[in-house]
């Protein structure tokens, strides 16, 4: 594990706004805290450097949205429930985010939604706002510095929310943070998704059935999955033959998932490849490394399915995701910070703000993995969002105050979503008091949260 710290002031003043709630980053996190920010009647402004909400639901085509595990119809947001209604209405998701194995859905349609929601609740948007660094006054942000197509200008908050998935704001403000494995100072393997359309999907489920991978007649949602110690399974035997041939590299397919679902438009989602072999997700030069690696392993790929597999003779690479999938990079050290033993105890607390029964799941190490009985499942406080050093500044998503293997529980789309909405809920209740957000009530918020329909067990 390496500890961070970063503290740059910005000399640019040519001042772009001034908003109740600045959000920094309008991924699967950010985007939730800025609408639950302005259903709360304040000022709230997104600022996002790509041009599309949703971040690694979008962006890095992170279909289907992993369940967290929880009871039926237990959704720790409101927003969520707001979002799923939406998406099944127009066909974009095939079922509840709580069904077995989460919900598929078209990244495309949910990018859609999700700025309608945002131009519903009066959310500002910015696109190609790239976060430069923070102006601060003694404890407090006083703005952030953006570079835009209009050069290098300022955004004054009274609260600020780090949703960029590293902790930038907090890193850049000074506030302490750590990244990767305590022991091996390795982050988590990264992965660039890509998409495969017009696959004869008929001719595909009678191919997988021929190799002894038993898919039923009619089923239109194939999901394929396995790593490359599972000794007797038809698709990784598949890939092994691959790699005896030298068609494939074996780091290429350590690691192999796709989905398929009517409400993706057709396509396959391929949630790989990844990349074990370079393991430094806080370092620009890495991750374009891990970039560059994927793309070439994902037309190796593709292309061996092409040859061998049915159904994919006529198909085509639709699209690599426009971001890699990075599963775990810097993070706070916070008020709290959530350890393994506090998943292992099952962590109750009164300032929780979401819950969840995920699985520890760090790729690469398997024998690591582990999760809960049915019935079982932890809290994470509303401590876990808040950086040391910062009054008004909170960090929602995966990079929330917590310890290597802590975080692999706590990472998925479901968990970030509540995160951001807690977030979004607190800084407009710091703004109505005048308070830190440390001195907000956790207990408090997620009391407004369920007043606006969020689901909590036992609360």
């Amino acid at each position: 594990m390496k500890t961070e710290k970063s503290s740059i002031t910005c000399p640019c003043h040519e001042l772009a706004g001034e908003y109740d709630v600045v959000v920094i980053g309008g991924g699967t996190a950010g985007a939730f805290a800025a609408i639950a920010a302005a259903d709360s009647g304040k000022k709230a402004l997104i600022l996002e450097r790509s041009y599309s909400l949703g971040g690694s639901a979008t962006l890095a085509q992170v279909t289907p949205l992993m369940s967290n595990h929880l009871p039926k119809f237990t959704e720790n947001s409101y927003l969520t429930l707001r979002l799923t209604e939406r998406m099944m209405a127009v066909g974009a998701e095939d079922r509840p985010s709580w069904s077995r194995g989460g919900g598929r859905f078209s990244p495309v349609r949910l990018t859609y939604e999700l700025e309608r929601m945002a131009k519903d609740s009066g959310v500002k948007i910015l696109y190609g706002a790239d976060f430069v660094t923070v102006n601060r006054e003694g404890e407090r942000i006083e703005s952030v510095c953006i570079n835009t197509i209009n050069g290098l200008q300022l955004v004054r908050g009274k609260t600020f929310v780090d949703a960029t998935g590293d902790a930038l704001v907090a890193w850049r403000a000074g506030c302490p943070c750590l990244t990767g494995d305590e022991e091996t100072g390795n982050n988590q393997p990264a992965s660039l998704r890509f998409s495969v359309s017009n696959v004869d999907m008929e001719a595909f489920r009678t191919y997988l059935n021929s190799i002894g991978f038993p898919v039923a007649e009619g089923d239109e949602y194939f999901e394929l999955g396995c790593i490359w110690s599972n000794e007797g399974d038809p698709i990784t035997e598949l890939l092994h033959r691959g790699v005896a041939d030298g068609e494939l590299e074996r780091r290429e397919v350590e690691y192999f998932q796709c989905f398929c679902s009517p409400c993706m438009g057709g396509l396959i989602y391929f949630n790989c490849p990844e990349a074990p072999h370079l393991l430094n997700t806080t370092d620009a030069s890495s991750v374009t490394e891990i970039v560059l690696f994927c793309r070439e392993a994902a037309v190796r790929l593709h292309t061996f399915f092409k040859k061998h597999v049915g159904g994919f003779e006529n198909s085509a690479i639709a699209a690599f995701a426009e971001i890699p999938g990075i599963r775990e990079g810097r993070r706070i050290e916070g008020e709290y910070v959530l350890t393994a033993e506090d998943y292992c105890q099952r962590l109750k607390v009164e300032d929780a703000v979401t819950q969840t029964a995920y699985p520890i799941d760090v790729h690469g190490n398997i024998e690591g993995n582990y999760g809960m009985q049915p019935g079982e499942y932890m809290e994470i406080p509303y401590r876990s969002l808040i950086p040391k050093g910062v009054d008004n500044l909170l960090v929602a998503g995966r990079s929330v105050s917590s310890t290597f293997i802590a975080q692999s529980a706590v990472r998925i789309q479901l968990v970030c979503r509540s995160l951001g909405e807690a977030a979004g809920i607190a800084c407009a209740m710091a703004c109505d008091q005048g308070a830190k957000l440390s001195d907000i009530s956790g207990e408090k918020v997620r009391e407004k949260m369920i007043a606006r329909g969020a689901v909590f067990l036992n609360r």
